[in-house]
């Protein structure tokens, strides 16, 4: 983009050149030349902006894949200690039922 518009501004460059040439007469075609060099150097500057604002998505983008990375790997670790805590807990209802057994088989 930015390279049209270096061409843009060369020729609107080309143009005054040619409109001061032509004098009087010329005129209206040096504002029109004239014109054409602010459309160019608007849109480097529209250009440069673009490019700050694609760069500032990456970088969000690339925020929002690591914090949901992160999130993934925090679910990953509650469903290990979730499962391990079930173990725990089936370990010991086991444990009681066993007491409750003795329990019975003394009285």
């Amino acid at each position: 983009m930015k390279r049209i518009a270096d061409q843009t501004n060369l020729l609107g460059i080309n143009a005054s050149i040619e409109a001061a040439r032509a004098g009087t007469m010329g005129r209206g075609f040096g504002v029109v030349a004239e014109e054409i060099r602010k459309l160019s150097n608007e849109t480097v500057s529209s250009t440069e902006k673009i490019r700050t604002t694609l760069t500032n998505i990456q970088k969000s983008m690339d925020e929002i894949s690591a914090s949901i990375e992160k999130v993934v790997e925090v679910g990953n670790d509650q469903a290990a200690s979730t499962q391990e805590i079930a173990s725990f807990i089936d370990e010991i209802e086991k444990m009681s039922k066993q007491l409750n057994k003795y329990a019975s088989d003394l009285l």
